[in-house]
């Protein structure tokens, strides 16, 4: 598991709500960087294999094309393609060199023993409601800011096949985890949901172009490359 506070941390002023409206699935990508010599590479509309869809409730509605948007802006910046292009159909894909199928395992926030946090929580405010009216002072807020981790992650499955013969040429199955640790009051916000998940993901995305990157470079000077297959994890 790993700690990704600092990219949360980063991350956390995109998921910010305005007034009730729920957070887009976005984060800052690195800047374009094609190589005008390089292969063209097209991303095909992404397949979702989850049972839990959890997320559907935080991101707002039709997110799932702004993750594949997301994995298109990640590929510009690898300086390695003349073009990346993301697909709205399998049935007629812009014409490319290659073909890429991202499916999506995984993208869900957990707060560990949440049951209890939220027990806390209901004390925390009742206390307040209390000593406002004796004292003055809010003395749930000693329960409320207290910190509680939560747990963004994302998982998913990415094939890459050249286009003219659809030989695929790689295949990797990727899986990370991040925490946070945040207020009680704010664990249950879809901000704080979406901060985790969106970290989750771009870490996952960091690792996918390190190797797809060193595959390709190995596929482009191999005389008979392979199909690469792997897992991440």
């Amino acid at each position: 598991m790993k700690v990704g506070l600092l990219m949360i941390a980063a991350l956390g002023g995109m998921a910010l709500l305005t007034g009730c409206q729920s957070p887009q699935f976005a984060y800052s990508a690195a800047p374009e960087r094609l190589d005008v010599s390089g292969p063209r590479i097209v991303v095909l509309p992404l397949a979702d294999s989850r049972t839990n869809r959890e997320s559907d409730d935080v991101f707002r509605k039709g997110y799932l094309t702004d993750v594949q948007a997301a994995l298109g802006q990640e590929l510009q910046s690898m300086r390695y393609f003349s073009s990346v292009t993301v697909a709205q159909d399998n049935e007629n894909p812009p014409d490319a060199d290659f073909q890429l199928t991202l499916t999506l395992e995984q993208l869900d926030w957990e707060v560990p023993n949440h049951g209890a946090v939220e027990t806390e929580k209901v004390l925390g405010h009742t206390f307040n409601f209390i000593a406002n009216l004796t004292v003055g002072l809010p003395a749930g807020n000693l329960v409320l800011h207290s910190g509680t981790p939560i747990y963004g992650r994302s998982a998913f499955e990415v094939a890459v096949r050249r286009t003219k013969d659809q030989k695929l040429l790689w295949n990797m199955a990727y899986s990370e985890t991040v925490t946070n640790r945040v207020k009680k009051s704010d664990c249950d916000k879809a901000a704080t949901r979406a901060t985790v998940m969106l970290a989750a993901f771009q870490t996952t995305q960091a690792e996918l172009k390190e190797d797809l990157l060193k595959e390709l470079v190995q596929e482009k000077y191999a005389d008979g490359a392979g199909t690469v297959a792997g897992a991440k994890k």
